[in-house]
């Protein structure tokens, strides 16, 4: 038995992937020191929608504006700051072309600007640059149709940048080399096999043979695979000797589904607020999707809704939260009461397919899921909203 390093494995795309919303955070202070805001941004790549919301106080002088610009200190619009609640700024702007390009690339500049710092008494600088990765496990038991590599085992790191480069490595054991094959395959889900996508071993380039570095030219993998890669429908298969037809398997799965945006806003018995995830299958014919969250109220009713809209709604009906599935028509869905001690969470299994929408649910459509749900403020009821999440429907 051998022990078998990946160090390193670089995919690179020649075609933009589906239209996302790219998220940022900042956390906003000037110098006075006693002024600070916490603000949260999505930006639709899609549609050029930015909207940037959050928290603020302190302020030496009366607040004037707030101010959207980008580097080169040129404004792109300006969001609100009075409304229903006092110390929260919030407002859509719409990028197009250069400005749009210019926001992902290097980001927006948030200022306060008020009668003391007309130029700016705090500013914060958003940023749409990230980069995602999770762990999964990787075994002889995962692969379809036949006997893997009895004991056979071992971990992946997943790395997503927003270049389009994939990278993944880690470190497998319990199987006899030579690897014959290391082979990226899908679309597929966990229980079946995809076709051949990409055969890593012509690129392997240690001189250690029980290490493997691969990189990828750029331009092999298009948009669409590297969404199947992102998305928990594309996998690795080790192939061995002994094992011709697979030694080893492991999904490339970032656990939960879809994007998440729309950052939660706090609730009456959690500062982080209702978080809602995404998991199972992103395909409609496989009927395994479920909706999960956790940090609501406790024996809060949670009403869970869907739809084809991603505007964003700012404390809409006196609600503490943002309903971020604004623009078409929504629907909404079974009802859950939260449970737990002190968590708060739930779950529903859904199928895809039988979500009642304007012209019913297709492959190919992005739908968006979020959580209304009671709450109260202050003793008094009220509504609050869990963050968003965008799912292309596969």
């Amino acid at each position: 038995m051998h022990s078998f390093h990946i160090a390193l494995l670089a995919l690179a795309i020649s075609a933009p992937a589906l239209a996302d919303i790219e998220t940022a955070f900042v956390w906003v202070q000037g110098s006075p020191g006693t002024n600070f805001a916490v603000m949260h941004a999505d930006l639709d790549t899609e549609t050029g929608d930015l909207s940037v919301w959050g928290d603020y106080q302190g302020l030496v002088g009366d607040l004037t504006a707030v101010a959207l610009e980008d580097l080169q200190g040129q404004s792109l619009g300006a969001i609100q700051f009075t409304g229903p609640r006092e110390g929260i700024a919030y407002g859509t702007v719409q990028l197009a072309g250069p400005a749009l390009a210019d926001a992902l690339a290097s980001g927006v500049d948030v200022q306060f600007q008020t009668t003391a710092s007309p130029a700016g008494e705090m500013n914060g600088f958003l940023s749409f640059f990230q980069i995602t990765s999770t762990t999964l496990s990787i075994s002889g038991s995962q692969v379809v149709g036949t006997n893997g590599a009895p004991g056979a085992s071992g971990t992946l790191n997943l790395t997503t940048f927003p270049d389009g480069r994939v990278s993944v490595g880690g470190n497998m054991s319990g199987i006899d080399l030579p690897i014959t094959a290391l082979e990226l395959r899908g679309p597929a889900w966990t229980d079946e096999n995809g076709p051949l996508l990409l055969d890593l071993a012509p690129f392997n380039s240690s001189a250690n043979p029980s290490s493997y570095i691969a990189q990828v030219p750029a331009g092999v993998l298009t948009g669409t695979q590297l969404d199947d890669i992102e998305e928990g429908l594309a996998y690795l298969l080790v192939r061995t000797n002994a094992y011709p037809d697979g030694a080893m398997r492991g999904q490339l799965s970032y656990g939960v589904l879809g994007d998440t945006y729309c950052a939660n806003r706090r609730n009456s018995s959690s500062f982080i607020g209702g978080q809602l995830e995404l998991r199972g299958s992103p395909r409609l014919r496989d009927g395994d999707l479920r909706l999960q969250g956790q940090f609501f109220p406790i024996g809060s009713l949670i009403l869970p809704i869907v739809g084809t809209g991603s505007q964003h709604s700012f404390l809409p009906g006196g609600s503490e939260g943002n309903l971020c599935l604004a623009g078409a028509p929504i629907t909404r869905l079974l009802n859950k009461t939260s449970t737990g001690q002190g968590l708060g969470i739930f779950a529903i299994p859904m199928d895809l397919a039988q979500i009642v929408i304007p012209g019913g649910v297709t492959v190919g459509q992005t739908l968006h899921f979020q959580c209304w749900y009671r709450d109260s403020l202050q003793g008094q009821a009220t509504s609050n909203f869990s963050n968003a999440v965008r799912l292309h429907v596969r």
